[in-house]
């Protein structure tokens, strides 16, 4: 039997093993739904003394505070099951644009955060990672109210123009809170004609590597003197971490490709020598 030449191996090999890395990293999905959320149309959005949720080790904050003028109010992170039953309901807030979590699932994540240009407040959306996990993949989406101000200017006008953008930037910060990386989804775009993210989109974190925490920033176009017209909302389900040693870097697997093939062929050149 002829063998394929050498370098023809080490690739081989090495794509054999980078695939396999590939693979593993398909890690753990939290997928939200062991949350109690109470029954059908539901919402949890009280993080209670604890200032947000552990879930799968992953920690999701939140802010919470109820006046009796203005009624609830809430940033960072909070969880629905809600259909299009719920439309119009809080504007939409916790409704995910595609009715159902990812792949027709029940309960889905819903955030929001934001930063006032007057300077008076802002709200961050953030999630730390569990100790020996790194952030995969995870998946976005609109939300109804985000959707129809889009489109419909609803409920206080800004609908896009030609030009005009929503942006979703996922920010990943080591432990000393300096951004090591980010991940931009745009979730809405004006160019030749409009177009606004209604299905559920797989984005790629592994970009952002050793990160411990990941902020989620959105930012847009369309402003007035108050701050934006574009509801700083998005829905996210199917968060994918994996196991910081479950698997060597790409570069790590091609050099033990390269090292364990490079090693076959000197035994076969040493075998000729000694025939």
């Amino acid at each position: 039997m002829r063998l394929a030449p050498a370098s023809t191996r080490v690739f081989a090999f090495t794509l054999a093993l980078t695939l396999a890395g590939t693979l593993a990293l398909a890690g753990d999905v939290t997928d939200f739904e062991g949350l109690p959320l109470g029954g059908p149309e539901s919402v949890l959005n009280n993080g209670g003394a604890a200032g947000g949720w552990t879930i799968d080790g992953n920690f999701y904050n939140n802010e919470f505070s109820s006046d009796p003028t203005y009624g609830d109010f809430w940033s960072g992170w909070a969880f629905s099951n809600q259909t299009p039953a719920s439309t119009g309901e809080a504007f939409g807030q916790y409704l995910a644009v595609t009715g159902s979590g990812a792949g027709g699932s029940s309960n889905y994540g819903v955030l929001t955060a934001y930063e006032d240009p007057l300077g008076f407040y802002s709200t961050v959306a953030r999630i730390d990672l569990a100790d020996g996990r790194n952030a995969g993949s995870i998946k976005i989406t609109n939300v109804e109210y985000a959707s129809r101000a889009i489109t419909e200017g609803y409920p206080q006008g800004g609908a896009f123009e030609q030009d005009d953008w929503f942006t979703l930037t996922i920010q990943g910060l080591d432990a000393g809170g300096s951004v090591v990386g980010a991940v931009d989804v745009e979730l809405a775009t004006y160019g030749d004609s409009l177009n606004v993210l209604s299905d559920w989109l797989l984005v790629d974190l592994t970009a952002l590597g050793d990160a411990r925490s990941l902020n989620f920033v959105f930012t847009t176009s369309v402003w007035n003197a108050f701050g934006p017209l574009t509801p700083f909302y998005a829905a996210v389900d199917d968060f994918t971490t994996y196991s910081t040693a479950a698997v060597p870097e790409p570069a790590s697997w091609a050099l033990m490709g390269l090292g364990l093939v490079g090693g076959l062929v000197a035994r076969r050149r040493l075998g000729r020598r000694d025939s």
